[in-house]
């Protein structure tokens, strides 16, 4: 049998994120390692394509027997565009989509999955850790291909060795141009947190990989010439034993490295950041989030986040921070704080080398899986009187939140998609507003045109918001400029 698995292209980039945009740098996206391996153990002829770089055209597609799509919720957009131009061919084979979009929104999000013929939503099951195998999948009609036995791949997560040989050509150096390609070495799955921007609690028990099976991925990486490798894992520093185990290999193999973490978990590991250094450690992005808010209940404070930078710095190791505006627990005043503080980085001179935007990501928050308080609305589906009774009638003690569905995914992580009220949709526009003016300056003349889509949008389907969209400029004099932006 003949199967594709496909990544899909990015659907977007925001303009402070260029090297994304631009392809400077790629991390290998882990799911195809298992998907390549699951199919190459039952001898399969079997074709790993990145949209990212590949410029096939459709009819390559209609030769084969099955297609394995890899979507996240940025690329669900391109998703269905190929899916569609794939029926618009006649396609005749069976396609399967997973990946977090659809293993996070099938159930209960069933509107946000469009129905096509040959086309079967699939969800990574909640044990995908046990006997029953790495692609224990369930479909909509609990349907698998009749030709892919599960029996070759019984492996669980732990003891799994990954077959990396499709890697050679789906990146190499004639595909990939001047492309940094950063390959990723997965050592645990899951979390124990339930973060509502985040989709692992929701798709995966906590587990890790054995030592065999990392000592078998860093080896092929190691013959392949490859000299850097990215661990992606959000519990990499939560059990001590496991990660000395790993950095062990890392430096027995002689790997230079980058991760990232939780911003508690350096903060109860003393001296960590040294100890990962010695072991390789070169660059780690550490979730910060939104210190004031209760749900997340990160028990860290502003100085403890300046302690962490000042000892990276000092261990010279190069941090990122990451951040979370918007969460429907943090007043509009502590977000404005919060990017205050988060300014206030990039202005220190005692930090050096000095911080530059680019080394700071700000997110808006997004609810990427279900939860029990959110109730999914489409205009066409949702009456004006419903609409305007629950949104423009709500107390501000309102929990509830409500997903606008119909708003393109392009948009989502970048402007609101969620609101509880409509006051809450003026504040998450102004913290938009202010986040691009305050931190990406930079790349202000960008966000200002996607921003103007957005309000497009949004006005098409959703007249009743556009007294409550603020202008930019307003955005800016609330947070308590006197002068209109400068675009740099």
């Amino acid at each position: 049998m003949t199967i594709i698995i496909y990544f899909p292209k990015y659907g977007y980039a925001s303009g402070r994120h260029p090297q994304i945009a631009n392809l400077e740098k790629y991390n290998v996206p882990g799911c195809l390692d298992y998907l390549f391996s699951a199919c190459n153990k039952q001898n399969h002829q079997v074709k790993v394509i990145d949209a990212n770089f590949s410029k096939l055209d459709i009819d390559f597609f209609l030769k084969s027997d099955l297609i394995f799509i890899s979507s996240t919720t940025n690329s669900f957009t391109n998703t269905l565009n190929f899916i569609q131009e794939l029926n618009g061919k006649n396609y005749k084979g069976n396609i399967f989509v997973g990946g977090s979009h659809p293993s996070l929104n099938l159930g209960k999000r069933d509107f946000l999955l469009p129905y096509f013929h040959n086309v079967h939503y699939i969800k990574t099951d909640k044990d995908i850790l046990s006997d029953k195998g790495i692609f224990h999948w369930v479909t909509d009609t609990n349907r698998v291909c009749s030709n892919f036995s599960s029996s070759a791949i019984k492996d669980s997560f732990s003891e799994t060795e990954l077959d990396l040989s499709w890697r050679k050509n789906t990146y190499s150096k004639e595909i990939t141009g001047n492309t940094i390609i950063r390959n990723v070495l997965v050592t645990s799955i899951g979390c124990e947190k339930a973060c509502s921007f985040c989709g692992n609690p929701a798709m995966y028990k906590l587990a890790f990989k054995s030592e065999k099976s990392i000592e078998n991925t860093l080896i092929q990486y190691k013959e392949a010439g490859i000299k850097r490798v990215y661990i992606p894992d959000m519990n990499f520093l939560s059990k001590p034993s496991h990660t000395k185990m790993v950095c062990s290999l890392l430096k027995k193999y002689g790997f230079e490295w980058s991760m990232q973490t939780c911003i508690e978990d350096i903060k109860k590991n003393k001296n960590i950041l040294s100890y990962l250094k010695e072991h390789g450690l070169i660059a780690f992005l550490v979730g910060v989030e939104n210190p004031v808010s209760k749900t997340l209940d990160k028990k860290v404070t502003l100085h403890d986040i300046e302690s962490i930078i000042k000892e990276s710095r000092q261990s010279g190791l190069w941090i990122i921070l990451s951040y979370i505006v918007g969460l429907n627990d943090v007043s509009l005043s502590a977000d404005f704080k919060l990017l205050r503080h988060i300014r206030s980085i990039i202005d220190n001179k005692d930090i050096q080398p000095r911080f530059e935007a680019i080394d700071l990501q700000v997110n808006l928050f997004t609810p990427y899986r279900p939860l029990s308080d959110i109730t999914y609305i489409a205009y066409n589906s949702y009456t004006k009187e419903s609409l305007s009774k629950d949104l423009f009638n709500s107390s501000k003690g309102n929990n509830n939140d409500y997903i606008l569905s119909d708003i393109p995914y392009e948009f989502w992580g970048l402007f609101p998609i969620n609101i509880s009220n409509i006051e809450s949709l003026t504040n998450k526009i102004i913290l938009c507003d202010i986040t691009y003016y305050l931190i990406y300056n930079n790349w202000l003349e960008k966000y200002l045109e996607i921003r103007e889509k957005y309000i497009s949008l949004l006005q098409s389907k959703y007249n009743e918001f556009s007294s409550y969209i603020p202008d930019f400029n307003k955005s800016v004099e609330m947070f308590g400029f006197d002068q209109k932006p400068t675009l740099k």
